[in-house]
């Protein structure tokens, strides 16, 4: 990133949870901000260079909150995926939309939820279908972590279906989904105390194809974790929240193999004990 750091959003509203998908000859952003009523959905086409190719397109127009965006490099374009927030009615819904690589829709917008979902900020992977959606929905008796099989569209494809083995998911999800499967982790609660990171090796479709494995192992606690392929394994990051010799909380990095079985850690700089899934990525060299 050019030192110092661009401005890429011009707005003097406040803009929010932005996302961005690299499309080899450039970038898609995507974020939502208050500069009309209610908060909206805006994507904008970006050079490699991080310089405007194209002026900021508004995606939603309602009287709600569109917001927790994410993009996946999608069929020349993007695959934009976000949560609809109805405050006055209690209830959430996550949409799809498809996108050209200048950032304007292709397609309609996809509702892929109900209302009981209540889903968290997506995650969104490829597969044979075309695409697989993952979110935590944590309001229900059972939390859990939902996959959706998604088409060539956006559209949900079957039924939703869960991949935790408790059913105590907590806070954030994040996916690493490659053509030969992939991983996802998340956070669950356990008897509605102890705050822990699993990871779990899931196939293309997002299914899972191993067992649960803790990675912020007692007496750590952890939450936030994001993910990504890295050699023949993974790179996990999360907030540890707490652990022995551990005098704040910090951002933890963790390597591991194709099952999540950890290689070597490293703490990193201290955090605040909130904040939002981390993010975690690859440079090319």
């Amino acid at each position: 990133v050019p030192e110092p750091a661009l401005r890429i959003v011009e707005t003097t509203a406040t803009a929010r949870a932005p996302a961005l998908a690299s499309l080899g000859s450039g970038y898609v952003l995507a974020w939502h901000d208050n500069r009309v009523d209610g908060d909206e959905l805006y994507t904008l086409a970006l050079s490699l260079d991080f310089l405007h190719t194209g002026e900021p397109i508004r995606i939603t127009d309602n009287s709600v909150l569109d917001g927790d965006a994410a993009l996946l490099p999608f069929d020349g374009g993007a695959l934009l995926a976000w949560i609809q927030t109805d405050s006055a009615l209690g209830e959430r819904r996550a949409w799809t939309r498809v996108l050209d690589a200048d950032a304007t829709p292709r397609d309609l917008a996809e509702r892929i939820t109900d209302a009981e979902s209540d889903p968290t900020r997506p995650v969104l992977g490829h597969s044979p279908s075309g695409a697989v959606a993952l979110w935590a929905q944590t309001s229900s008796p059972e939390p859990d972590v939902m996959r959706l099989a998604l088409d060539d569209s956006g559209a949900a494809l079957g039924v939703v279906s869960g991949i935790t083995a408790e059913h105590n998911a907590s806070g954030t999800v994040d996916a690493a989904i490659t053509s030969g499967g992939g991983a996802v982790v998340f956070g669950v609660l356990i008897e509605g105390v102890r705050s822990e990171v699993r990871f779990r090796a899931i196939g293309e479709t997002g299914s899972p194809t191993s067992a649960e494995r803790i990675l912020s192992e007692a007496p750590a606690t952890g939450a936030d974790g994001s993910v990504v392929a890295f050699s023949t394994g993974f790179a996990v990051a999360y907030r540890v929240l707490a652990d022995a010799g551990l005098h704040s909380p910090a951002i933890r990095l963790l390597f591991v193999d194709a099952t999540g079985l950890e290689l070597s850690s490293l703490d990193l700089a201290p955090a605040a004990a909130s904040g939002g899934r981390t993010t975690v990525s690859v440079s090319p060299d």
